[in-house]
């Protein structure tokens, strides 16, 4: 420690009792530290590795403290071929402390764009949610009208045969039932009219805008001709004989 201690006086020229990188490196190159490290069985290395070996509270500075425990611990426990070991070791550690430090910061990049994508997926499911309701409602309307049956003809014969009676000023049975428009092919010897039941053997015939006979074909043909709006039918009148296209006047 005495002798470490004198060394360190003899390097220090400027007396501020610490010895920088440019001093270190001064005096392996223009005194005789070198040989006396090796007679030390201190190994011998640059100024660089030497601050960094004994700089201990990393001011880029050894005072005489640092100075003589480092020669010490060299001297005692560290032989030149641990020490060349130990100085791979800590290079080692500093290049890997450098690549992990590389992908730390591609680590880091990658997480700012997966956050930046985020947020974009965000907004574009509150958009999504926004417009949702409107677009469902929009779907169920268009699949609606796609899939509604064709539109019923705008008249039939039962609205032509009640709006006929509307019109007679008759009120219908009590039973509820009006008589069946008679529909046969419209031939131009075809009448137009309706039955009206009045009683439960009496028919009434009723003005109505359509042919006759489809659904009366027992209909006698002599009574076609001689029917009127307001005429009354028996009931035996309407199942007397078969009556064929052929046999209507």
């Amino acid at each position: 420690g005495e002798l470490a201690a004198k060394i360190f006086v003899l390097l220090d020229e400027d007396g501020d009792a610490e010895l920088s990188l440019e001093e270190l490196r001064e005096a392996l190159d223009t005194t005789d530290l070198e040989q006396v490290l090796k007679e030390l069985d201190v190994p011998v290395l640059d100024a660089k590795s030497l601050v960094f070996l004994f700089d201990r509270d990393g001011d880029g500075h050894v005072n005489q403290e640092e100075f003589i425990s480092g020669i010490v611990a060299m001297n005692d426990d560290l032989r030149p071929r641990d020490y060349v070991v130990l100085s791979v070791w800590v290079w080692s550690l500093k290049m890997r402390a450098l690549q992990f430090q590389g992908k730390f910061d591609r680590l880091q990049q990658q997480l700012l764009t997966l956050r930046q994508k985020l947020e974009m997926g965000f907004v574009a499911i509150d958009r999504f949610l926004a417009t949702h309701e409107d677009t469902s409602l929009r779907h169920r309307a268009v699949k609606a009208i796609r899939s509604a049956p064709p539109d019923l003809p705008l008249s039939t014969a039962e609205d032509h045969a009640a709006q006929a009676l509307e019109d007679h000023d008759e009120p219908p049975a009590k039973d509820g039932a009006f008589a069946r428009l008679l529909m046969p092919p419209s031939p131009a010897w075809a009448r137009a009219f309706a039955l009206q039941r009045v009683e439960k053997t009496r028919w009434r015939t009723v003005a109505s805008p359509f042919v006759t006979m489809r659904d009366r074909p027992n209909l006698a043909a002599n009574h076609i001709a001689a029917l009127r709006p307001g005429d009354v039918v028996e009931f035996d009148d309407l199942h007397h004989g078969s009556v064929r296209p052929e046999d209507l006047p």
